[in-house]
């Protein structure tokens, strides 16, 4: 938060602890009322921000959950905070990678296919289904033979013909 331990004693929680929800103008106060009524372990809204001290804008993960007492009286209330800024950085390169990634195998002029190790398909590109004459719903889950309508896959089945071990 940027607070020292002096500067946050004595402080209104919302001064020390200031949230940011995209679209809500909710607070911490807000959170710890609804978890002192329902006394259940609830937790903060995706992209909920924290603002330092100095303005400085963090993602965080929080929870809240009541200590009560056996009389079931709220004594206090724990929070849990966690920065989440750096997972949630590296979660937007891995997306973006991704979707270059599908992007080049959906528009690439050469036939590509993705097969499990069980020599299953799993994707298909639209250069290969119009090399092929394929329907791509059709291919998937096959083996390559039996998808591509290798002439060995025909007669024997895939991976049943003595000439199939050039395919593996």
């Amino acid at each position: 938060t940027g607070f020292s331990y002096d500067e946050a004693v004595g402080k209104e929680i919302c001064t020390v602890f200031s949230l940011k929800i995209d679209g809500s103008d909710e607070n911490v106060n807000h959170f710890i009322r609804k978890e002192i009524i329902m006394q259940t372990p609830i937790g903060l809204k995706n992209n909920t921000k924290l603002l330092s001290k100095d303005g400085t804008e963090y993602l965080i993960s929080a929870n809240l959950s009541c200590i009560i007492d056996c009389n079931k009286n709220t004594t206090g209330i724990v929070i849990v905070f966690r920065d989440i800024t750096r997972i949630k950085s590296m979660e937007e390169i891995v997306i973006n990678e991704r979707n270059n990634y599908i992007s080049i195998f959906k528009n690439i002029s050469l036939g590509i296919l993705l097969i499990d190790s069980n020599f299953r398909i799993q994707h298909v590109n639209d250069a290969l289904t119009k090399i092929f004459n394929l329907q791509n719903t059709n291919v998937i889950g096959q083996t390559i033979g039996d998808g591509l309508g290798c002439a060995y896959s025909i007669t024997d089945g895939c991976g049943n013909s003595l000439k199939c071990q050039s395919c593996e």
